[in-house]
């Protein structure tokens, strides 16, 4: 089988990207082939907006899809996408519409923080949107179960399906550097959500604790100007030698980058799988993160690190000021996470449940499904979005 893996990449560097990388180096092993299509290349003024600019990017992106799937003779396309807000389902949407329009079966991934809560406020538009890619993809992919649980909740349908990120593991965990001082490492983009205003400032109550913080990632969804205030506020900081922006880095480069920490740090407020932290985990570095998404069932279920309360300054300073007390404790946890990502968050511990998907979508007769199913599947999604979901009531 050959699998066409849709994903951002090039100059847009995200978890998507990642994902979809670790999908082509994945598959072969399987007895698959693998070609990458990167999407959402084109530099647009207002990303976020649904305006004219945006909608021709997304229906050139379906058309490229399907250009390149008839051309190398693809089996079925695997798409990784954010899903969320409405522009994001939409432009999922015309991808997967792409890939059916030449008889090829999609499967959508998503990778989207909060799903289930844009799923239960977002509008007709997102909600339709959805319902219609549970029509026209033959799967619908998503991280934990409260996502998937939501999904089905709004498209009554079973076909989705949970599938945990994976990363490479290396063969044996990479030794701990020495101590002092206790190097937290953040690798994400520098936004709010992510905390990492939160964690600079829990560095100011811990100056009497030897102990430096590199934050790996750019601006992200909040932009330049509010990466350069936070800039600004970490100037003393970052001169004292204690806080390092280490800029964006290529994957080899993040992983340098966590290897040469202790600790990986993380207080969002909102995640889904984060591999940021599945990263660290391969790294065998512990984990101190926020209950989102969930980051907290893995640190409970693994024993990989230590979930925050909250994502207060002194909340995220008094934890840090506990494992920079207890090596021994840093460096059991340093273990179990190696352990968990080596049996539970590496390619081969995904490899069943993938070939179970693919071997899925692509073992259905698209010919009999399109004239004895779709058609009924269209007529009962309009009929659903016209009246609400089928949990609703309404």
């Amino acid at each position: 089988m050959k699998v066409l893996v849709v994903g951002t990449g090039g100059s847009i560097v995200s978890g998507i990207s990642t994902a979809a990388d670790e999908m082509v180096r994945t598959l072969p092993g399987l007895g698959h082939g693998a070609q990458r299509f990167n999407a959402g290349e084109r530099m647009r003024r207002r990303p976020r907006a649904v305006n004219l600019e945006n909608v021709t990017s997304a229906l050139s992106d379906a058309a490229a899809v399907a250009r390149e799937a008839r051309r190398a003779h693809i089996d079925a396309v695997w798409i990784h996408a954010f899903g969320v807000p409405t522009l994001s389902a939409l432009r999922t949407l015309a991808l997967v519409v792409g890939a059916r329009l030449v008889g090829r079966p999609a499967v959508v991934q998503f990778h989207a923080f909060g799903l289930e809560t844009f799923v239960a406020d977002g509008g007709p538009v997102l909600r339709t949107a959805i319902r219609a890619l549970a029509v026209v993809a033959g799967a619908m992919v998503v991280e934990h179960e409260p996502a998937a649980e939501a999904l089905r909740s709004m498209t009554g349908d079973a076909h989705v399906r949970v599938l945990n990120n994976w990363v490479d593991v290396p063969d044996e965990a990479p030794p701990l550097p020495a101590q002092p001082p206790l190097r937290l490492v953040f690798v994400g983009g520098l936004v709010r959500r992510k905390g990492a205003a939160q964690i600079i400032e829990a560095m100011r109550a811990l100056d009497d604790v030897p102990v430096e913080l590199r934050l790996v990632g750019g601006a992200g969804e909040d932009g330049p100007a509010a990466l350069e205030l936070l800039h600004a506020a970490a100037d003393d900081l970052v001169l004292a030698g204690r806080v390092t922006f280490a800029g964006e880095k290529d994957p080899a480069g993040v992983r340098a980058e966590l290897r040469a920490g202790h600790l990986f740090v993380l207080a969002s407020d909102a995640e889904g799988m984060p591999l940021a932290m599945l990263e660290a985990m391969a790294e065998g570095r512990a984990t101190l993160v926020t209950d989102a998404g969930n980051m907290r069932t893995i640190v409970e279920e693994t024993g990989c690190g230590w979930v925050l309360p909250d994502r207060e300054p002194a909340t995220i300073a008094a934890h840090v000021r506990r494992i920079a007390a207890d090596p021994a404790a840093l460096a059991a946890a340093s273990a179990a996470a190696w352990r968990a990502a080596s049996t539970r968050y590496s390619a081969g511990a995904r490899q069943g449940e993938i070939d179970g998907i693919l071997q899925g979508v692509t073992g259905q007769r698209l010919h009999r499904q399109r004239r004895h199913g779709v058609d009924a599947r269209f007529r009962r999604v309009l009929a659903v979005s016209r009246r609400g979901s089928p949990d609703s009531g309404q």
